[in-house]
């Protein structure tokens, strides 16, 4: 079987969101979740831009991919003792989850189109 890699920067990406999220806890430590998922979703908006060439559909599953990934940043360090250990067994996770799904994609459009 073919070993098939994540679009490059696309790990970076991931990172970023989390780390986005695990630094919002410790600005607003008080906040709820919800007013901080307002907060980084604008983050994210402007970060992804509305580029004319990307639909707009994509490009809010991307937004909201993201989100998520930087709610458990900011979630995670509110209900376990930090472990630079379990921050890197989840974000190989996560990267694992996007490989899983991308090879997926390709092996259902290689059945769809061929």
């Amino acid at each position: 079987m073919q070993t098939l890699e994540v679009p490059l920067g696309f790990k970076e990406s991931i990172v970023f969101a989390f780390n986005l999220g695990v630094s919002k806890r410790y600005e607003k430590r008080e906040a709820t979740v919800e007013e901080v998922a307002g907060e980084l979703r604008k983050i994210l908006e402007a970060g992804i831009g509305s580029k004319e060439d990307v639909d707009p559909a994509t490009r809010e599953r991307a937004i909201e991919y993201y989100l998520e990934i930087a709610l458990l940043g900011f979630i995670l360090p509110w209900v376990a003792s930090p472990r630079e250990d379990l921050k890197e067994v989840l974000l190989s996770a996560i990267t694992e989850k996007v490989e899983e799904t991308y090879e997926g994609y390709q092996e259902r459009g290689k059945e769809t189109y061929s």
